[in-house]
Order: C-alpha cells, then structure tokens, then sequence
C-alpha cells in the first residue's frame, strides 16, 4: 500500500486538472468525481469516499472520471505530463496500477470490473494501465 500511494502522489501524480463539463460529479475535497450516468450516482460517492480514506488525494485539486459499461467501469486518471506513454512506466508502476484495479473491484465496484485508462486533461485515453 506504501508503494502504491507513493506511485500516486509522487512517482506518477495524477493530479492534473482539468475543465468542468464533463458530466455529473461528486466533490470531496479537492477530489472530484464524474461520472456518465446520473444512476450511478451510489458508485460514485462510494468510489471517491474510498480514493480520499485511502489517502491518494495530494495537495493539488484532482479530477477523475468513471465511465460505466455493462460489465466494466473505465476510471479515468488523469496524468501530469500529458506525452506519458506506457512504455515509460517501470515493471513496479504497472503493477501497482493492477494492485489498484483489485483494490478498487472489491472495495467499490464489485461485481463487475474496473480499467484504468491513463488520460491527458481532457479525458482522451493515453494508455490503459494493464
């Protein structure tokens, strides 16, 4: 857990921000949630109470989207250098991108699946974090 909160305030801070528009959303903080769909709303709070009790929230403000699909929920992180590309990241960064998705399937999304998309400041897909 140490290594992956020090991958997400330090090594590779995702706390880019970005512009409004982009759908509902929930505020924690300086955490802001959106999401696609206003149902979702539950999930939502769920996932940004669990992001901020988790301590990935750094000193600057940060926005994160949720995309929900039949099966699966796209988180959206976006990332402070906006040329990051997949093959950048070390094998321990990867890893604890996919130790993220696991956390984040059981403790908010369960049943279904998450994916993590690495994305510029607008939520245009860089990589996905696999």
């Amino acid at each position: 857990m140490k290594n992956l909160l020090f991958i997400l305030l330090v090594v590779f801070p995702l706390l880019y921000s970005c512009r409004d528009g982009y759908g509902n959303s929930v505020k924690k903080g300086k955490l802001t949630v959106y999401f696609d769909k206003k149902s979702k709303l539950k999930t939502a709070e769920k996932f940004c109470l669990f992001w901020h009790d988790a301590g990935f929230i750094g000193k600057e403000k940060q926005n994160i989207r949720l995309l929900f699909a039949k099966n699966t929920i796209k988180v959206q992180l976006i990332a402070s250098d906006p040329t990051l590309k997949k093959e950048s990241l070390s094998f321990e960064e990867i890893k604890n991108f996919i130790r993220l998705q696991e956390m984040l399937d059981s403790a908010v999304f369960h049943p279904k699946h998450c994916i993590i998309e690495i994305c510029d400041g607008d939520f245009n897909p860089l990589f996905i974090a696999e």
